[in-house]
């Protein structure tokens, strides 16, 4: 059993997989990766899907997979290095030593990399002869004509597909980006969605595989294609997967999207409610590192699950908004995105030592000016040392607030009557 960072023992008691089951899980996880970019890669090729060439390409990625052990695990002494940079050393410091981290690792990557596609591009002859030449085709038999259970199948899924899209892009699906460069500049809206990409390879299996850039896109690619090649009529067999891919855009874009302002605070169901509060209050792109799965957040998404039950209310389904990473690398995730975004609201009425730690840090790197601490009515009007330079709010004040560029104005509250 562990608790998360930001979570006290009697909040939350979680399941830890055993190191060797949840090996497992991430290998399994990787086979269909790789099948379903093997798939994309033979039809971006060829247009059809050979059995024989479709297993030979998915060798190909799984040996190129099996090779980027070595740059996943430089990538994470990466964080490791700039997070200690960050806690250690000033400003200016930390910067140089992030540079001099990333001219290392690229100047080993680099010719690594180019190495392993030079030796799979060489042994890719004899690795498509140890399949044999197939000519089996993954796709159906339009030899055959479609009764009539198939045209109702593909006339109600196209039906339910177009209603979908109509429902995703009804509003507006890329919200997240509406603000961006307005709030941030071009250039650095530009270095948002890079943090962001680097971001998203930090997180737990469960939401790796839905938001990691290029990984969960190959995954959307490989199943719209084998719906391309499995269905027996024509308009069918290009609308039905272009519904698909157009359904997962604003996913995909999303989980890329520069936030505006974090949101911290113990993972408790009052804290969960802030949060979703102020998203939709704000209309602003904004992340939170709090625990859906702890017992706050499956008390939040329980009082949800009146209105629909299931997969969209279940707190272990990655969201846009929510960054859990893994536990090591959880401070250099905070500490990326406490310098980056213009507005950090922390919820101070109940912290945790994890939050006290956090707002520590914040003040050791002067960061106080833009953050918004929630307090209670009792202590809004009081002064503490330790948080000196933020903004003490309410929350209600807080949910009125009103944004001007890349900060928050605070309408004072009303006076009373006599």
């Amino acid at each position: 059993m562990e608790s998360h960072p930001g979570v006290t023992e009697d909040q939350s008691v979680q399941i830890v997989w055993h190191p060797a089951i949840e090996a497992v899980f991430w290998v399994g996880r990787w086979v269909i990766v790789a099948g379903l970019t093997a798939i994309v890669w033979e039809f971006a090729v060829n247009r059809l899907l050979r059995a024989d060439r479709v297993l030979a390409r998915g060798v190909v990625v799984a040996l190129v997979l099996a090779s980027l052990t070595l740059v996943a695990i430089l990538l994470d002494l990466f964080g490791s290095i700039a997070q200690h940079a960050w806690v250690n050393y000033s400003g200016r410091v930390a910067k140089t030593i992030f540079a001099v981290a990333i001219i290392v690792f690229l100047t080993i990557t680099t010719p690594y990399v180019w190495f392993v596609v030079y030796l799979l591009r060489r042994e890719w002859p004899h690795i498509l002869r140890w399949f044999g030449d197939s000519q089996f085709l993954i796709a159906t038999d339009t030899a055959v004509s479609p009764g009539l259970t198939a045209w109702v199948l593909l006339i109600g899924t196209s039906g339910a597909l177009l209603w979908l899209t109509y429902f995703v892009w009804r509003r507006n699906p890329l919200y997240s980006y509406r603000h961006s460069i307005d709030v941030l500049g071009l250039q650095k809206c530009i270095a948002g969605v890079c943090l962001m990409a680097y971001l998203r390879l930090l997180v737990p299996r469960r939401d790796f595989f839905l938001d990691a850039p290029v990984v969960s896109w190959i995954q959307g690619l490989g199943i719209a294609i084998l719906v391309h090649q499995v269905i027996p009529i024509g308009m069918f067999a290009i609308s039905i997967p272009v519904l698909i891919v157009i359904i997962m855009i604003p996913r995909w874009a999303d989980s890329l999207a520069p936030p505006l302002w974090i949101f911290l605070g113990t993972s408790e169901f009052n804290a969960f409610r802030m949060f979703y509060g102020l998203r939709a209050t704000w209309r602003r792109h904004g992340l939170t590192l709090l625990d859906r799965t702890s017992a706050g957040g499956r008390q939040f998404y329980d009082t949800w699950s009146w209105r629909l039950r299931g997969w969209f209310y279940n707190p272990g389904t990655a969201r846009i908004w929510s960054l859990r990473t893994r536990p090591q690398m959880w401070f250099t995730a905070l500490r990326f995105l406490t310098a980056f975004v213009p507005v950090i609201v922390v919820d101070w009425r109940r912290p945790s030592k994890i939050v006290e730690s956090e707002v520590e840090w914040l003040a050791s790197r002067g960061f106080m000016d833009k953050v918004y601490m929630v307090v209670s009515p009792e202590a809004a009007g009081t002064t503490d040392g330790s948080i000196a330079g933020a903004k003490m709010v309410v929350e209600e004040a807080l949910m009125t607030s009103q944004w001007a560029g890349g900060r928050l104005l605070i309408q004072p509250p009303a006076a009373e009557n006599p």
